[in-house]
């Protein structure tokens, strides 16, 4: 018996009636939820009135519009941003009543067994999972189907289901950031919209949820485990098969809310109304399973083949899951003949749900099944034939149609995978016969097409889609620029390119010393910084050139005299009267302006920031006052300085004796409390001498204080401490009046002596020096060549001249490399290559060092 639209009996009928029971559901699960548009993703109230579609009359037809639209202002942000992983909600109690249970309501099923590159790998693919392109193959699969459901053409309306395995709930994106796969699948909700509802087969543990109009996502396990399954063979090569994971596309067996459930996923298609298959589907009570057959696998030897489980129809019954769970854990499996020796063998996935359904569909349970057309119900575009080594041979002998023949017109569901590719990947195969060429061609142009629809009814306030790719874009429609995942144009995408740096860091070094002669040197680091992993043709990076232990990060302690001393006039060019206390062009006019200019240089290097830059700021006289740690930039604009930090600068006022003693004290106190595993690096600034007895030492108390009196000198107990914490301390003298002589305070504080002369403590009398000092780069040579390279190519527009100098030594970066190779399997290697001279002549080598650093990031793009 043949029904209109290739809807064909393959079995004998029986009389039996599908029990539709209820079941409980029981035990908690989670689920993390968010999302985007009605339209834009899976939608689960389908059963659209009126009020809820836009519709327009044409042509063409009834044109259906989306219930709400894309708005999402944040589009720009990662996706992590976008669907972050951050709640959790418990079903509990039975609420299945608020299920849709309209008669003409058809429930679709996706299922999502596994993250992208996670350690549960099924040998056979069976999630067809896009990856990156979730979001665009969620919403065009969804949009296919409204688009052909009522009043479009369809009696039928339709709710639309993912089932998410829990280790499928949060995911990692291509910048190896966790975000929540079940918000991509979601609509943004009304506050009075959030629902919580279990739903969850006897014996079975999950959560059903619901946001208003938003998609089912339902969150579930495996229905057994794999030590359930009794014969050995099957247990020991279901895992080199489909994986246990497989079943859980079954569970849509139980909703039998519905009077027919269709087994789909991401590649599927939908082109037209399939009503004629449902009016004789659901009108046959003997009827329990349409679909279509895929080609037998391993040909030509091969003669055995499954169901299509890209589009598959049952009918809903809790006690059918429930036997085939039972039948496949307890029959038995020959390697020679099959599933209980009745045949059903030789096929990928012939252990998991497409080979079990096909065993138990026409054997364990015949005559309840009903075959459709391959051509109509699941067209691939495929070449019937196969080749014995010398002749055309039919790849299935019992259907040779060529459906590569078939008239779009007569299409209704297409399979974009096996032969075409996923539209994602911007699939061309130049080997391709004419005929093949052809048709996949044309499903191409249905999927795009379909995505400019979608953009245009659903699309606003989103990102632009210029279409402007050049790559067949007479089949692509502008939304590839190349093959593969890394040229198609997603719907949303990560950050643009200068702004693909996060926080996910890894780094890299080279460490020389660079040789003065005469047995002088120093030890000099070149650091490589760039991102763990990559999914973009580009990439961040940045470093550093440094003396050793003056790496990026940093705490940095400043250390500020105050004493009446530092109102006396200041050489150089004029600071003004900085600080507004109505003195001008003084000693502490030009240290406050000093340490202003260090914060501004923080300021202006994309490689320092407030994520690695801590300060700690003590200010001292006859005592010393510790302010406490401030972060350098302000925090909402980090072009500024951190206005905390700048009010207490401003405050400071001249006054008192010199107290270098409790000054390293105070200092001591923040490099203690500082972060670890930093550089510390001290800027002490004095404009006198020390006249102020300390503690610590044993010294003796003085009746008058007395310039360099030897109890004022005697540091020991604070620079073993400062020492034991590995602070770099640079002492300056500010102004004619300090003291630097060796063996005297600044010197005793400085450990920081000039590499060529051995001299330590500074002597400064303007305020331009003060500024060089402060600012002065301590790694010794010349830069004479710097390159990076990216997968052995090098950047052309980055050398030398984009270096920045500075008190920390040379920075590079944040630079965008162009080059990088995104896709999963991919890997890459930035290197980062200095040559550092002496005395910056080339023309001698012995005084020379070469640097090379390299970063390996695999691509994680799918």
């Amino acid at each position: 018996m043949t029904f209109h639209g290739g809807f064909q009996n393959s079995h004998p009928t029986r009389n039996s009636v599908a029990s539709h029971s209820r079941p409980r559901w029981s035990r908690k699960a989670y689920a993390m939820m968010f999302g985007l548009c009605a339209v834009a993703l899976l939608n689960t109230n389908l059963m659209m009135s009126s009020g809820h579609r836009a519709l327009a009359g044409g042509a063409g037809g009834i044109r259906k519009l989306c219930s709400t639209i894309f708005d999402y202002p944040d589009w720009r942000s990662y996706w992590e941003d976008l669907f972050p992983d951050v709640k959790i909600y418990d079903g509990i109690g039975d609420q299945r009543a608020q299920l849709p249970t309209d008669a003409n309501n058809i429930g679709y099923f996706v299922t999502l067994m596994s993250c992208p590159g996670d350690d549960y790998k099924a040998k056979v693919e069976n999630q067809y999972d896009p990856g990156h392109a979730l979001y665009d193959a969620a919403a065009l699969l969804k949009y296919s189907i409204t688009r052909n459901t009522y009043p479009a053409g369809s009696k039928y309306n339709a709710t639309m289901y993912a089932i998410v395995h829990p280790s499928a709930v949060v995911c990692k994106t291509p910048n190896g950031d966790p975000y929540d796969r079940v918000q991509v699948l979601q609509v943004i909700p009304t506050a009075t919209d959030w629902e919580t509802i279990s739903a969850v087969p006897p014996n079975h543990s999950g959560i059903l949820l619901r946001l208003g109009s938003g998609l089912q996502v339902t969150i579930l396990g495996q229905p057994f485990s794999t030590k359930a399954i009794t014969d050995g063979y099957v247990r020991d090569n279901i895992d080199q098969d489909t994986g246990d994971r497989d079943f859980m596309r079954l569970f849509a067996v139980t909703f039998d809310n519905h009077p027919a459930i269709v087994m789909v996923d991401f590649t599927t298609l939908m082109m037209q109304p399939i009503d004629v298959v449902y009016d004789s589907f659901i009108g046959d009570p003997n009827l329990k399973y349409a679909y279509s057959m895929d080609y037998p696998d391993h040909l030509p030897e091969g003669s055995n083949a499954g169901p299509n489980m890209h589009w598959l129809i049952m009918k809903p019954d809790p006690a059918l899951f429930q036997s085939i769970i039972d039948s496949y854990t307890s029959t038995m499996y020959s390697r020679d003949w099959g599933w209980n020796n009745q045949g059903v063998k030789q096929f990928d996935g012939v252990f998991g749900v497409k080979g079990y359904l096909m065993h138990h569909m026409s054997r364990a349970d015949g005559g309840h099944a009903y075959l459709l057309s391959r051509c109509i119900y699941g067209n691939d575009g495929s070449d019937p034939y196969t080749s014995d080594g010398s002749s055309a041979v039919c790849r299935d002998n019992g259907d040779c149609s060529d459906c590569r023949t078939t008239p779009f017109s007569d299409i209704k569901i297409i399979k974009m995978i096996h032969t075409c590719g996923e539209p994602w990947k911007c699939g061309w195969d130049d080997s391709l016969d004419a005929a093949t060429q052809a048709k996949c061609e044309g499903f191409h142009r249905e999927w795009f097409s379909a995505r400019i629809d979608f953009e245009e009814s659903c699309w606003h306030n989103g990102p632009p889609s210029f279409r402007n790719g050049q790559f067949h874009p007479d089949v692509f429609m502008g939304f590839c620029t190349g093959p593969g995942i890394v040229g198609y144009d997603r719907m949303i995408d990560d950050k643009s390119s200068a702004s693909t740096c996060d926080s996910h860091w890894q780094d890299s070094t080279d460490a020389q010393t660079l040789d003065f002669g005469n047995g002088r040197g120093q030890d000099q680091r070149l650091t490589l910084t760039t991102g763990k992993v990559t999914g973009n043709t580009v990439a961040c990076v940045k470093g550093s050139i440094t003396k050793k232990d003056f790496e990026i990060p940093y705490n940095i302690g400043i250390v500020i005299d105050l004493s009446g001393s530092t109102r006396g006039p200041f050489g150089g060019n004029p600071t003004g009267d900085v600080n507004g206390d109505g003195d001008v062009d003084n000693i502490l006019d030009a240290e406050i302006a000093s340490i202003v200019a260090l914060m501004e240089h923080i300021a202006s290097d994309s490689a320092l920031s407030n994520d690695n830059v801590n300060i700690g700021l003590v200010s001292f006289s006859t005592q010393a006052i510790y302010h406490g740690q401030f972060s350098p930039l302000d925090p909402n604009d980090s072009s500024k300085i951190n206005p905390d930090l700048n009010n207490i600068l401003m405050a400071m006022r001249s006054g008192g004796f010199t107290h270098f003693d409790d000054a390293l004290d105070k200092v001591a106190l923040f490099f203690q409390e500082a972060p670890t595993d930093r550089s510390n690096l001290l800027f002490f600034l004095s404009d006198g001498i020390p006249n102020v007895p300390g503690d610590g030492d044993n010294e003796e108390p003085l009746s008058k204080y007395t310039n360099n009196d030897p109890q004022t000198l005697k540091y020991d107990s604070e620079i073993a401490i400062l020492d034991g914490l590995n602070v770099q301390r640079l002492a300056i003298g500010v102004g004619a009046g300090s003291d630097i002589r060796e063996g005297f305070g600044l010197d005793k504080i400085d450990n920081t002596p000039d590499a060529i002369t051995g001299v330590r403590a500074e002597q400064v009398t303007t305020t331009g020096a003060l500024t060089d000092v402060l600012l002065r780069n301590p790694v010794e040579g010349t830069i004479i060549d710097f390159d990076i390279k990216v997968n052995g190519v090098s950047q052309g527009n980055i050398d030398a001249s984009k270096l920045k100098s500075g008190p920390t030594g040379f920075t590079f970066g944040r630079f965008v490399v162009n080059g990088m190779k995104p896709s999963f399997g991919e890997m890459n290697q930035i290197t980062a290559t200095a040559t550092i001279d002496f005395d910056g002549s080339t023309d001698t080598t012995n005084d020379q060092i070469t640097l090379t650093t390299s970063n390996e990031l695999p691509g994680m793009l799918h």
